[in-house]
This record gives C-alpha cells, sequence and structure tokens, in this order.
C-alpha cells in the first residue's frame, strides 16, 4: 500500500511539472528553397519569383507571392534582405498577413509587417497605414530574421529574436499569408509557419507559483508517509 501511494505521488509530480511548460509550437509549413524550380505550394501572383542558389529572388518593384495558407493564430518567420533598391526612405521587403483572399496583396486587405533598407521594421494595415515603427541597427544588405506572432488581436514582431513591435489591433482574426517584394532585387529565405504560437526567443517558460506551490505539497507528503510507515526500531536488549 505505501509503495503505492509512493507511486501516485511521484507521478503527480511528474504531471504537474509537464504542466508548467507548454507544448511545443506545431510547424504547418516550412520552406528552405534548396531546390531549381519554386513548385506548387506557392502562387505568382505579381513580379518574377525564382530559386537562384537555393534562396528565394524577387524581382520587380511590386511583387507578390501567395502561399495559400489560411492562418488563425500562427507564427511565421522569415530570413530576407535587400539586394538593389531604388532609396532607402521607399523600399522594402515583408510579409501579407490575413489577408481577405488568397492572391490579395496589402493593397486591397488587412496585415503588413515588412523591413525597409534602413533597417526599420513597420506594421502597416490599408486602413491606417502604418500602425507601429521601430529602427533597429541591422544590415539589410544581408539576411535578416523577420518573424511576426499573430495571436487574437496581439501582434508581436521580432528582428533577429529582439521584440521591436507589440501591439493590439482587433479588426482581422484570419487570413492568408504571403510574401511581398517592393525593391528591386529581395531575397527570402527558411520560411516557417507554426501554429501555436511558441514562446519568444531565448525565453525559457517559468513553472506558475501554484506549480511550484503544488509540487513542495507533493514532496512534503511523500517525506512525511515514508517517515510515518517507518518500522521503529525496539532498542530494548
Amino acid at each position: 500500500m505505501r509503495k503505492r501511494l509512493i507511486g501516485l505521488i511521484a507521478l503527480l509530480c511528474l504531471l504537474l511539472a509537464a504542466t508548467a511548460y507548454p507544448v511545443n509550437a506545431l510547424v504547418i509549413f516550412s520552406d528552405d528553397f534548396k531546390r531549381e524550380e519554386l513548385g506548387l505550394d506557392w502562387t505568382v501572383v505579381k513580379g518574377i519569383w525564382t530559386i537562384e542558389s537555393y534562396e528565394l529572388n524577387a524581382e520587380g518593384v511590386d511583387g507578390l507571392l501567395a502561399s495559400g495558407l489560411y492562418l488563425t493564430d500562427f507564427s511565421v518567420q522569415v530570413r530576407m534582405k535587400i539586394v538593389e533598391s531604388a532609396g532607402p526612405a521607399r523600399d522594402w521587403v515583408g510579409i501579407v498577413a490575413r489577408a481577405t483572399n488568397p492572391n490579395d496583396d496589402i493593397w486591397t486587405s488587412r496585415y503588413l509587417v515588412y523591413l525597409r533598407e534602413d533597417g526599420r521594421i513597420e506594421l502597416y494595415t490599408l486602413v491606417d497605414g502604418v500602425i507601429a515603427s521601430a529602427y533597429t541597427e541591422v544590415d539589410t544588405s544581408r539576411f535578416v530574421t523577420v518573424r511576426a506572432d499573430f495571436l487574437g488581436s496581439n501582434i508581436k514582431v521580432y528582428v533577429n529574436d529582439v521584440l521591436y513591435i507589440n501591439v493590439d489591433d482587433s479588426r482581422f482574426s484570419a487570413g492568408y499569408f504571403s510574401l511581398k517584394n517592393y525593391v528591386t532585387e529581395g531575397r527570402f529565405d527558411d520560411v516557417i509557419v507554426e501554429n501555436p504560437v511558441p514562446p519568444p526567443p531565448n525565453v525559457v517558460p517559468e513553472p506558475a507559483p501554484i506549480i511550484i506551490s503544488l509540487l513542495f505539497v507533493a514532496v512534503f507528503a511523500t517525506y512525511a508517509l515514508i517517515r510515518h510507515k517507518k518500522p521503529s526500531i525496539n532498542t530494548k536488549m
């Protein structure tokens, strides 16, 4: 009986520890472009999109490449860089999110997360224009990792694992995801779409205080049970 109770308490400890950490994010789409042809996962809506040296190359200002993915709560991460542009104040590369239709451009619907040549990261909507903007110190002539988390009304944008934008906007709850090019030549690579949204980069989640308390209670109960059941030693000769 004692062994059975101890086993149950140990199992409780394991279950409590497991609930203290979130479930790993599920990768629902990824593309590293390590092939010669674009393939069926993408649809060229505007511009010239090709694979060169195992990277996605976008030529022609105002290009759009649709994925056809309809997403609600998700995280999208893309490496991007600007090879040639007409000027840092005007040109950019980015991500269209929660679009109404699969081939919709930002000029017709929803959200755009984009990186300007001067290092600015911005969040844009057709209705209000730029709703959030931040300067980074990244070199956009080299690959920069941009990640956008869309969870309910909250939108977070990271550049090279650093959080720069954190806003709430509840107007658009779901829609389609695409890549957007607004430079003479831009490059994209290592597209990863995850659901549910993972915890922020380089942050180890901590157990909730109630979980810690329950673990202490379980350990103390186990110790008390062992002490109570331990047979006494008869010292009488």
